[in-house]
């Protein structure tokens, strides 16, 4: 099977030659498996097997980005979301929020224009790519930041917060706003000849210890955009994958009456046990994720035990996709993580 036809074939709860793959990486994890044999520009797709290609777009209010204060291992920078912040210069990590330029409904009437749907937030030459995918195999999802992770971005992560506990109307227009964007540039990149296979939307609204907000205020003021993105792209044959760290238990049935196809990355230091869930949503929701990264930086019995224990029980019956519960960081070893895809070759056979 191609990627595509193996990645469609789970999206529908079909059984596949194999399980699909998919991962992330930090950079520094790239850096260190270099310096430990990995060819230096190595396709990670092709040498493991990944099986999605995304597709993301600009979706910011393309602010111009300007560098405000620089040391040897910072920078403050204002970005295209007109956030100012401080991030690492040489790793990765989350960036400290200073300053927005979005902070009041006067400045969202004043810029939201520049949230508009285009075309032109995409590359020129996405067509091309997109056919170019196509004729090798490839499966293309439409990714983007659903509109809660998008509004966080240009108002700042606490703001948004006490936007939708205390002004639950101006974040409903936000939401409303930013879905249509998400939607409109789908719309007009689709009028140029773009074809996906799957969308993709990367919202995470939940921490260790479960939803940032309740599932009242989710099914109040996010669910109903949710749905309305979900269903739109899943009634164009574009099945929904949704991207979520933290535990989102509480919200599982949520998310699958709102369309959520397949839910990544099932984060199992946050709780999130795909064991669990799986007799729960079997054909009804596609488990994404669920492999405990920290295994991996253990030896290789820990990285056994924990592939052989959950693979074949997630993979039984279809509807299961591989990566680790989040990015794959630097304390993995190349040897460590080459070991684990040749395990995972070996058990994820159908």
């Amino acid at each position: 099977m191609t990627s595509r036809e193996r990645m469609s074939t789970i999206m529908e709860f079909g059984i596949p030659d194999r399980i699909g793959k998919h991962e992330w990486y930090w950079s520094e994890t790239i850096t260190r498996w270099q310096q430990e044999g990995l060819p230096e520009g190595e396709d990670m797709a092709k040498r493991y097997g990944l099986d999605i290609t995304m597709m993301p777009y600009d979706q910011s209010p393309r602010f111009e980005r300007k560098v405000l204060e620089e040391d040897d291992a910072t920078l403050v920078e204002r970005n295209n979301f007109g956030m100012t912040q401080r991030k690492w210069k040489h790793k990765g990590g989350a960036e400290q929020q200073i300053d927005a330029m979005i902070k009041t409904p006067a400045d969202w009437d004043k810029y939201k224009e520049r949230f508009l749907p285009s075309a032109d937030r995409f590359a020129d030459d996405v067509v091309q790519r997109l056919e170019a995918q196509r004729e090798k195999g490839a499966y293309s999802v439409y990714w983007y930041l659903e509109p809660f992770e998008l509004a966080w971005r240009f108002l700042g992560f606490t703001e948004t917060l006490i936007l939708m506990a205390e002004q639950p109307e101006l974040i409903n227009q936000i939401f409303e706003d930013c879905t249509n964007q998400i939607i409109g540039t789908y719309d007009a990149v689709a009028a140029l000849g773009a074809r996906f296979d799957g969308n993709w939307a990367g919202g995470d609204i939940a921490c260790k210890t479960g939803p940032l907000f309740s599932p009242t205020m989710y099914r109040d003021l996010l669910k109903p955009h949710h749905k309305r993105i979900f269903s739109y792209f899943n009634d164009r044959g574009m099945p929904t994958l949704y991207h979520g760290d933290g535990n989102n238990n509480l919200l599982i049935e949520d998310f699958i009456e709102a369309g959520v196809r397949a839910l990544h990355p099932l984060e199992v230091k946050a709780g999130m046990d795909m064991l669990e869930l799986k007799p729960k949503v079997q054909g009804r929701l596609v488990l994404f994720g669920g492999i405990d990264v920290r295994e991996f930086s253990k030896g290789k019995e820990e990285v056994e035990r924990e592939i052989r224990s959950k693979i074949p029980v997630a993979m039984e019956g279809g509807g299961y996709i591989y990566c680790v519960d989040h990015s794959v960081a630097s304390t993995v070893s190349l040897e460590n993580y080459e070991y684990a895809q040749s395990l995972i070759d070996e058990v994820g056979k159908y």
